[in-house]
């Protein structure tokens, strides 16, 4: 029933559900796949592959869901920043089969380089924007 839905409506209803959630419905079938993809447009142009919880560097997605991410927004993807663990070998055939617009890949280190280096600039908008993709 809910396939039956305009894609602006699961859009919404989308939007209501923790980002976990999204990714399971995006797995139903192919139709709520293109609404996930329809749902996410850029939210995945830069996809950091971890997060910092309570002061530690922790994985953002488990591989089933970077799975998914990747191969249904894989084509908005233009840069990805990985923690200090190696990518397994699905990940990086899902990265080289689906990012095809994929400009940059950094590690922790390099990002957080690259922040200092733009506040070390004055560069506060910029910097802004590079923290603001960390939530």
């Amino acid at each position: 029933m809910l396939t039956k839905l305009p894609i602006e409506i699961i859009d919404q209803i989308l939007g209501y559900l923790p980002e976990e959630d999204q990714l399971q419905v995006a797995q139903v079938n192919q139709q709520l796949g293109h609404a996930f993809a329809y749902h996410a447009r850029e939210k995945y142009k830069t996809i950091f592959f971890f997060k910092m919880s309570e002061g530690k560097i922790q994985s953002r997605y488990t591989d089933d869901e970077l799975r998914v991410i990747l191969s249904l927004c894989g084509s908005t993807v233009e840069k990805i920043v990985t923690g200090h663990t190696n990518l397994s070998p699905q990940i990086k055939e899902h990265l080289n089969k689906y990012c095809i617009n994929l400009k940059t890949s950094d590690t922790i280190f390099e990002f957080y380089l690259s922040c200092f280096s733009v506040l070390a600039n004055g560069q506060m908008r910029q910097f802004n924007e590079i923290i603001g993709n960390l939530k």
